[in-house]
């Protein structure tokens, strides 16, 4: 992800407002949400599945010294990105964004970062982020194939309403597919979260 791009979505995630959506049941599509109406009128917590296919790019010893989304901008890292798109019907479309750092040197595949961002909008968005157990650096070095993991939310749009709403939440479950030969992952997110 490209350093400035970077630095606007965290400056816009750092002014978060939060404004409430409701949204029909729909189980037929598995890029959905559907509100849980037991929650606080604030916040709400709903039913997540989300998918994207898309392109992936792995960067050996990647070295960014304006990229403030790296562990340690004066370190060597290798880069897995992942950009795409998921829509949620009456939500619109969302951006998801995946950035794992590996250690370059490592022989055991050591993950220093890896960050997910779902998140709709510019301004006053709604979102979610975290990070995740998958280990992309592993899976591309044994040559792709499925997988299974999780995210563990962290931060999002909801901390507006209350500020420990993702302190318990389990993590999303993350599976999917990724091909070596052509660059390309099938990515799905599913569980429960609040926005």
């Amino acid at each position: 992800m490209k350093p400035i791009l970077k630095l606007t979505i965290y400056f816009f995630i750092a002014g978060v407002t939060f404004f409430s959506c409701k949204k029909e049941n729909d189980n037929s599509n598995p890029n959905t949400i559907t509100p849980n109406t037991i929650n606080s009128p604030c916040s709400k917590e709903y039913d997540l599945d989300i998918a994207l296919n898309n392109t992936f790019s792995f960067i050996k010893n990647y070295n960014n010294p304006w990229d403030y989304g790296a562990p340690n901008s004066d370190d060597y890292y290798d880069l897995t990105e992942i950009i795409g798109t998921g829509f949620i019907p009456a939500l619109g479309e969302f951006n998801i964004y995946v950035d794992e750092y590996a250690d370059t040197a490592a022989l055991d595949d050591t993950v220093v970062s890896s960050y997910f961002l779902i998140v709709k909008g510019n301004i006053n968005p709604m979102y979610i982020d975290g990070y995740s157990s998958i280990n992309f650096k592993k899976l591309i070095r044994q040559g792709g194939g499925s997988f299974n993991g999780t995210f563990t939310v962290t931060h999002g749009s909801a901390e507006h309403c209350s500020a420990n709403v993702f302190t318990n939440l389990p993590p999303l479950i993350v599976t999917g597919s990724l091909d070596v030969s052509s660059h390309t992952i099938n990515l799905r997110i599913k569980g429960k979260v609040n926005f």
